[in-house]
């Protein structure tokens, strides 16, 4: 969003130690780039279609809209992407959406979603290594992977400016 010009840019994670490490590095990009995100601009809530709507709805009553939704994942999107278009407001020219995570919904949603991808299938492979080495050695410490992130930029958000 940050490439685009966004500026007011809401989120809404939901409750997860996934979301928790997304709403990290989403607030980190905001402070790299000097724009605040303020606790009013967070809004958690479940990983529901209609959580995403009901959570949508609710912040496009407020006076002051933000320039874009950052969506914990799919389901979160679908609803806020209902709510914007309910409301007969553009994605991307009124409000950009952004989510996380490239599942078929992302590719198929109109506007198609602009998404954070991470690489499951990297995931999966360093899941399974840790998996053989705990069953060789129980005792093993518990271990962390970061897998890399890609920004698959598609029409719910604006061009670069």
């Amino acid at each position: 969003m940050l490439v685009t010009g966004c500026r007011g840019i809401f989120l809404i994670p939901h409750y997860d130690l996934g979301s928790a490490d997304r709403l990290k590095g989403v607030m980190q990009s905001l402070q790299e780039a000097g724009i605040p995100l303020e606790d009013q601009y967070i809004w958690l809530g479940e990983s529901t279609r209609a959580d995403g709507y009901r959570m949508s709805s609710q912040l496009l009553e407020e006076r002051m809209l933000p320039e874009a939704i950052v969506c914990a994942n799919n389901y979160i999107a679908l609803g806020c992407v209902a709510a914007i278009q309910e409301r007969k407001m553009r994605i991307p020219d009124d409000i950009g959406v952004i989510a996380f995570d490239d599942y078929p919904f992302s590719q198929i949603i109109d506007p198609p979603l602009t998404v954070v991808d991470i690489n499951v299938r990297d995931m999966g492979v360093q899941a399974g290594k840790f998996l053989v080495q705990m069953i060789h050695n129980p005792n093993m410490q518990i271990q962390t992977y970061v897998t890399t992130s890609n920004l698959l930029i598609r029409q719910s958000t604006r061009e670069q400016r």
